[in-house]
């Protein structure tokens, strides 16, 4: 199991899995996998991930399910191409506001994080985000998008799962 990356990966890289390890952190120069498409990182350790994740411009799909995450950077924005952002079963007490930028996401994955989980940036920057006069929420419904709120073990736990039904746009 790795503990660690090295600091600079093969810049030719489209797809890296790193699942089931013990990543406490990823190096700075990850961000630098500008051809990077799938990043996996499910079940590791991860407590921050680097602002320089927004440099990953043509990654597609993000999966960090099952860490310590309590927060994503605002970087984040300057994933562009991204489409698939699994968040679920972290510590993240919000989401920043710049994750509304994320204009080709058709999946986002919130569930069994904490139960303080505070939206109210991302919902007023997601109101905002778009010139057209319609809501970040808006075009996801209009997409195709379902949102539910799940209840988990009694308690009310506003958790988020918004997936792009499939049609003619997936």
């Amino acid at each position: 199991r790795l503990v660690q990356l090295p600091a600079r990966l093969p810049p030719s890289l489209e797809a890296l899995h790193l699942e089931r390890n013990a990543l406490c952190m990823l190096p700075d120069g990850i961000g630098r996998l500008h051809r990077l498409k799938t990043l996996m990182l499910s079940f590791n350790a991860l407590q921050l991930l680097p602002a320089s994740i927004g440099g990953l411009w043509e990654l597609e799909e993000l999966d960090v399910r099952n860490n310590q995450l309590v927060r994503i950077p605002r970087q984040v924005a300057g994933m562009r191409k991204l489409k698939q952002l699994v968040l679920r079963s972290n510590q993240l007490r919000s989401l920043p506001p710049e994750i509304a930028m994320l204009q080709r996401l058709h999946m986002l994955d919130l569930a069994l994080n904490t139960s303080e989980l505070n939206t109210t940036d991302y919902n007023t920057a997601r109101e905002s985000s778009r010139s057209d006069g319609a809501s970040f929420y808006d075009r996801l419904q209009r997409d195709g998008v379902q949102a539910a709120v799940q209840s988990m073990f009694g308690q009310v736990t506003w958790t988020h799962y918004l997936h792009r039904a499939a049609g003619p746009h997936a």
